[in-house]
């Protein structure tokens, strides 16, 4: 990484350790709906989470996020990023432990969406009405199946993926590309053909290769 870009880093390192933190204390305070701010790029951010108990969900929690961009004509100038932490009754206190690296990993991943809003007015992203409509497949698991691989494969999600990456190697002290392989198989492996799953894995390693030369790395 570029001396700048450390930088760089660094900030938003800051950004989400202060609010993973706060997250993590309001929920052992046994908060539900937590709300904060923060600066990113000189715009106000507001982050909102809300804590869902679920006695049915047969591992310890999920995550998920989403950045909002702010609407033309809006009068509200604060973008927004919005998480929905799901634990289910076995998750304290043990959760903690697992759940602190994945929210840095989900919070990264989201600042990044933000950055690429104000840096370029727009993510360098496809549109996914133009993908489906150029390959024109009729059956409902091969419309699925593209619309994930677009998805994965979308320069500005391969980006955000890896910044998020980045921060849950540094929480958790484990090589970055045993990150990217975590979530890989976690959450892809088995939605995708084979070669179509080795196609995003190839990719992503190509562009973390290239742009993240001096982190850990399992080889």
């Amino acid at each position: 990484m570029k001396l700048k870009n450390i930088f760089v880093e660094g900030r938003y390192d800051g950004i989400v350790t202060y609010l993973s933190q706060g997250i993590i204390n309001s929920m052992k305070k046994g908060d539900r709906d937590i709300y904060d701010f923060v600066d990113v790029l000189g715009n106000e951010i507001e982050v909102n989470v809300e804590i869902i108990r679920n006695k049915k969900l047969p591992i310890l929690f999920v995550i998920n996020g989403g950045a909002l961009d702010v609407e033309k004509g809006s009068e509200n100038k604060c973008n927004e990023i919005e998480l929905e932490i799901i634990i289910n009754p076995n998750f304290y206190p043990r959760g903690y432990t697992e759940l602190i690296p994945e929210l840095k990993d989900v919070l990264r991943h989201e600042i990044e969406h933000i950055t690429q809003v104000y840096i370029a007015n727009k993510p360098n992203v496809l549109d996914p009405k133009k993908v489906k409509k150029k390959i024109n497949l009729k059956p409902v698991k091969q419309r699925k199946m593209y619309s994930l691989l677009a998805y994965l494969l979308q320069p500005g999600e391969i980006q955000a993926f890896w910044s998020g990456f980045l921060a849950h190697s540094k929480s958790k002290r484990i090589a970055i590309d045993d990150v990217m392989d975590g979530y890989l198989e976690k959450n892809v492996k088995g939605a995708l053909p084979q070669d179509k799953y080795d196609k995003v894995r190839r990719v992503w390693l190509m562009y973390g290769k290239k742009k993240y030369k001096n982190v850990k790395w399992r080889n």
